[in-house]
């Protein structure tokens, strides 16, 4: 790749980012929701929330999808959960969600699991961010939601 080509396309990613940063916030709130994934690092960010005292419970989403079907043998939640007990998130603050296989259904079972909750920060890969948010709104407006990578 030529240096300008270079150049061009770590200024295009550049403006990407910053838009897709644009809809990241993080508070204090009731409950972290984890959208569980391939990726261990979205669960970390999480138990750096729940270090970080954001929030007392750590809601771990996810049963399978298209990557991990074939990636483990038992639910995305349950690898979060072990990979959270070695960040040092108490157990005791861990909710397992363990039949969601998409973001829609990640939002519509955690809010099952925190019917009284007001607001909840939900926390993905960067490059569902908007989606997810999006998917919030819809399915559960009358949360006081944040997203977060």
């Amino acid at each position: 790749m030529s240096p300008e080509m270079r150049t061009k396309t770590l200024e295009s990613a550049a403006v990407l980012w910053e838009y897709m940063a644009s809809f990241r916030t993080v508070t204090r709130c009731d409950a972290i929701v984890v959208c569980c994934s391939y990726d261990l690092r979205v669960c970390d960010y999480a138990c750096r929330l729940i270090e970080s005292n954001l929030a007392s419970t750590l809601v771990l989403s996810g049963r399978s999808g298209n990557w991990t079907r074939h990636l483990w043998n038992v639910p995305e939640c349950r690898v979060f959960r072990e990979r959270a007990v070695r960040n040092g998130v108490s157990p005791d603050s861990i909710l397992l969600e363990d039949r969601a296989t998409n973001l829609g259904e990640n939002v519509r079972f955690s809010r099952e699991l925190l019917a009284t909750a007001a607001s909840a920060t939900f926390v993905t890969k960067p490059a569902t961010v908007l989606r997810l948010k999006l998917t919030v709104e819809v399915q559960w407006p009358e949360i006081e939601a944040h997203v977060a990578c």
